[in-house]
């Protein structure tokens, strides 16, 4: 696995291979999917939930 310490949460879904899959995760407002996949990538980022509510609220903000 890619060394992803000090790279974006975009970067990081990227090179995981997983931003489509988050992509239509906030598209479809499913707060799950989006947390298990930023979880997945970061397991370790204590705010996961806020991000993704935050995405969810504005998804034209972050590119969604």
């Amino acid at each position: 696995m890619a060394d992803i310490k000090g790279m974006t949460v975009s970067e990081r879904l990227l090179i995981m291979d997983e931003l489509d899959r988050f992509e239509e995760a906030i598209k479809n407002k499913d707060k799950q999917e989006a947390i298990e996949i930023l979880t997945m990538i970061d397991p370790n980022k204590s705010d996961i939930v806020e991000t993704v509510d935050k995405m969810m609220a504005n998804p034209e903000e972050f590119g969604f």
